[in-house]
């Protein structure tokens, strides 16, 4: 990834590359195939994919929702395991929803 340029402009390069894809003549499950794996080599390699700051927040809503009801249920606080498992879980899904948005906006809108 980085060995034929700094790392930086090869991130760089990912995130044109993701954010010029189009579905083309590949199928809808095709396309997504190719959209995850391309998403995945750019976080993989430090990108964060459109992750600003109204996903950090909305990160911070979800963890006091899921907090709150944690507390209801239990009458305990999470351990530092609990917490950050529960913050992974809910960083995965807010990553898995900003991937659909741009696989939808990128797909071929007469399928």
């Amino acid at each position: 990834f980085e060995e034929t340029k700094p790392k930086l402009l090869a991130i760089d390069d990912q995130m044109e590359l993701v954010m010029t894809m189009k579905q083309g003549n590949s199928t809808n499950e095709d396309f997504i195939k190719l959209m995850t794996k391309e998403v995945k080599v750019y976080t993989k390699h430090g990108g964060s994919f459109l992750w600003g700051k109204t996903q950090q927040l909305e990160l911070v809503k979800r963890k006091t929702a899921a907090l709150k009801i944690f507390i209801s249920e239990n009458s305990t606080a999470w351990t530092k395991e609990e917490e950050t498992e529960t913050e992974k879980l809910i960083r995965k899904r807010l990553d898995e929803e900003i991937l659909a948005m741009a696989i939808m906006k990128r797909a071929d809108k007469k399928r």
